[in-house]
C-alpha cells in the first residue's frame, strides 16, 4: 500500500501470479527504460522507492492511490495513468518498454485490451507509426504479437481467478 505521501509501504508480490500465468508474465521493467517517461518523473518516483513497473503497478492499484501519487509527486494525473498503462502492458512477456509505448500510441492501454485484439490488426495499426519507433515496429510481426496476445489472454484469466 502507498502512504499518504505517495511512497512505497509495501506492494503485492507477483510470485503466485507469475507461477499461475504459466510463464506469460514478464519481469518488472525499470521505469527509465520506458520511452516517453520524462527523466524528472523517473527520478521523483525513484526517490519514493518506485523504480520499476511492478512496484508502480502495486502502488497505483486504485484511483485514490493514483490521485495520491500525483498529488505527492507533482506528476500530472494523466501522466500517472499513462505510466500505469505502459507498466500494465509490460506485464506481458514479449512486451518490452518500447513495444508498450507503441501499443499505447495505437490506443491499446491495458493487458485486457491487448487480449481482445488480433495480431494482424495490431500490425496494421502500427505500420503507419514508424518514425520515432521504427526499430521497435520492425520487431512487431504477427507471430510476435500473436504470442503476446496469447500471454495477455492467460494473464487476464489468471487476474480474474485471483479476484475471485
Amino acid at each position: 500500500m502507498m502512504s499518504e505521501q505517495g511512497s512505497v509501504a509495501d506492494h503485492p508480490q507477483e510470485d503466485v501470479n507469475r507461477e499461475r500465468a504459466s510463464g506469460c508474465l514478464a519481469e518488472p521493467a525499470p521505469l527509465h527504460l520506458f520511452p516517453g517517461i520524462p527523466f524528472e518523473y523517473v527520478e521523483v518516483l525513484k526517490s519514493r522507492g518506485i523504480d520499476d513497473s511492478g512496484i508502480f503497478l502495486g502502488v497505483t492499484r486504485t484511483l485514490p492511490h493514483r490521485t495520491g501519487l500525483a498529488t505527492a509527486t507533482g506528476i500530472p494525473a494523466y501522466r500517472i495513468e499513462e505510466i500505469r498503462s505502459l507498466c500494465d502492458l509490460s506485464r506481458v512477456r514479449g512486451v518490452v518498454p518500447g513495444v508498450a509505448r507503441v501499443l499505447y500510441y495505437v490506443k491499446i492501454r491495458s493487458v485486457e485490451q491487448l487480449a481482445r485484439e488480433s495480431a494482424s490488426a495490431i500490425v496494421q495499426k502500427v505500420v503507419p507509426c514508424s518514425g520515432t519507433y521504427a526499430r521497435v515496429i520492425r520487431s512487431m510481426n504477427e507471430k510476435m504479437m500473436a504470442d503476446c496476445i496469447r500471454c495477455a489472454r492467460r494473464i487476464v484469466l489468471n487476474d480474474k481467478r485471483l479476484k475471485e
